[in-house]
């Protein structure tokens, strides 16, 4: 009778077991998604421009740069007469006289480019002499040739005076001049009005032969040094005044 209501017991508990379980099922959870959204960025890269490559049998030209030609004695033609001259300067003395239209060797140039020394042919001898850039033809660069230096000019005496002859002190029209000496020069012309009167080789000269005036005179002497190629630039004058 006990084991009859054990059974009995088992069995209800059972079946009250499988009741709950058929109620009440689990819930299946469903899991939470997320949505996500891309965002896209444009990135823009430089193209990088590749030098093709070089074939083993190719080979480079050399790069060449252009050198113009410069011709060391170029030969000029005048585009007038003129006067060739032992120095780049009109107070270099006279050497020769040459013709439009005929032409000459240039051996090169003074300092400033002004003046050019040129090959000149005689029947006789050859020789080089100066003449002034402007009386040439144009003929290309001038600072491309070589810079010759002439023998200089003397220079000339910074004062004269007059120690004798002014009027009132001798009547008889006779005139002593002196100057400061200088060393370059190998002598002085002496101009009387403009008159080259004398060469001395002294820085004194007396002037013995001023015509005579009935009235007071003026004399204008000027004194410039002089040496084997030319005269001096600077010069020394002084004005006398003579009475009969």
């Amino acid at each position: 009778m006990k084991n009859t209501f054990l059974i009995t017991a088992l069995f209800a508990l059972l079946i009250s077991a499988c009741s709950s379980s058929n109620s009440s099922a689990p819930v299946k959870e469903t899991p939470q998604v997320t949505k996500t959204v891309a965002i896209a960025t444009k990135v823009v890269i430089p193209a990088t421009r590749t030098a093709a490559p070089i074939s083993p049998s190719e080979t480079l030209a050399p790069t060449t740069t252009s050198t113009p030609s410069v011709t060391l004695f170029p030969t000029v033609t005048f585009r007038e007469n003129v006067v060739c001259r032992q120095g780049p300067d009109k107070n270099y003395y006279r050497v020769v006289s040459l013709n439009s239209g005929q032409s000459s060797q240039v051996q090169g140039r003074n300092e400033d480019g002004e003046w050019l020394n040129i090959l000149t042919n005689t029947p006789n001898k050859s020789f080089t002499c100066w003449i002034p850039l402007s009386s040439v033809e144009k003929f290309g660069e001038v600072k491309d040739l070589m810079v010759l230096i002439a023998s200089p000019l003397p220079i000339g005496p910074n004062r004269v005076s007059a120690t004798k002859g002014a009027c009132g002190v001798n009547k008889h029209g006779t005139v002593v001049l002196e100057w400061s000496p200088q060393a370059s020069g190998t002598g002085y012309i002496v101009y009387r009005n403009g008159k080259n009167i004398a060469n001395v080789y002294d820085s004194i000269y007396i002037d013995h032969d001023t015509p005579g005036s009935a009235t007071p005179y003026n004399y204008d002497y000027l004194i410039q040094a002089f040496n084997s190629v030319g005269v001096s630039k600077v010069t020394a004058s002084i004005r006398v005044t003579l009475c009969d």
